[in-house]
């Protein structure tokens, strides 16, 4: 139950859902774009976020958020389509297999992809493969709908997906190059299948090198070019290139209430070893 009103609104298109955050703006209301809504209603009901919120804009009802198609070159996926539907397409089974992990089917079923990216947890799985892609994101903000690439949207020490005052994110766009290129993604968590990662990583062999994306191993999910260059360097041995890794975070090793940073540093190890084994980079 929540125990504090707040009004909703359910937009059928982008200008209408842009007009609408202008208006409850402007009228104290601290709204908040809503998705698939499961971070909001669980915050919400304990009092420990969006108790300033006032009122939402659901934009799931906006056709371009829902879209699921490609496009000459490209894989265009919407904002709005939940997890559960995500494993079931064919289209880029790196992400179906990592949102497949991501908690129990029943979440699934309303958790959105823009949500998972958009959350306030530390972990959003669900950006791995797009950072390894290099997706560009489609945004929708007062100036107009604008293209950019997700890197240069997303904070790696934070976290957080950097937008626009007034905007939200439409689709992701990925390039076809990368769909069916061979790929892999690991997770280890506390107890069971499903739960929050101790470490995922997820990767892609692409013709030259394999790029690896990382989610609970540290504050944030994160890729870094440095570190796939480290552990593609075939002429230095394993150990050492895993060692240097470890160097190359963003940030400290999470050591939280689901595991020390000892483990997930032993977690790491051993999973970055199955990976460049599994795609014969020793």
């Amino acid at each position: 139950m929540i125990a504090t009103d707040f009004d909703y609104y359910r937009p059928n298109t982008i200008k209408e859902a842009l007009g609408l955050f202008h208006t409850l703006s402007e009228n104290k209301k601290s709204p908040l774009y809503f998705n698939g809504g499961t971070e909001f209603i669980t915050f919400r009901r304990i009092e420990t976020l969006y108790t300033e919120v006032k009122a939402v804009i659901d934009i799931k009802n906006i056709n371009m958020c829902h879209e699921i198609k490609e496009e000459n070159d490209t894989f265009i996926i919407g904002a709005s389509i939940p997890l559960a539907t995500i494993e079931t397409i064919p289209h880029f089974p790196l992400l179906s297999k990592v949102c497949n992990r991501i908690a129990d089917h029943t979440s699934r079923e309303k958790i959105t992809l823009g949500g998972n990216i958009c959350s306030n947890l530390k972990y959003k799985e669900a950006i791995l493969p797009l950072l390894l892609t290099n997706c560009d994101v489609v945004i929708a903000s007062p100036t107009g709908l604008h293209t950019v690439p997700i890197q240069q949207i997303y904070n790696i020490q934070t976290g957080k997906i950097m937008l626009e005052h007034g905007a939200f994110i439409v689709q992701f766009k990925i390039d076809k190059v990368f769909l069916n290129m061979p790929f892999t993604s690991k997770k280890v968590t506390a107890n069971g299948r499903i739960g929050y990662p101790l470490v995922t990583i997820s990767a892609i062999h692409m013709p030259h090198i394999v790029r690896f994306a990382f989610s609970g191993l540290c504050h944030a999910p994160f890729q870094l070019d440095m570190i796939d260059t480290t552990l593609n360097e075939r002429n230095e041995p394993l150990k050492n290139r895993i060692q240097k890794t470890l160097e190359q975070l963003p940030s400290p090793i999470l050591d939280d209430m689901n595991g020390s940073s000892e483990f997930r540093t032993f977690i790491f190890h051993g999973l970055v070893k199955e990976i460049i084994s599994e795609f014969g980079k020793e």
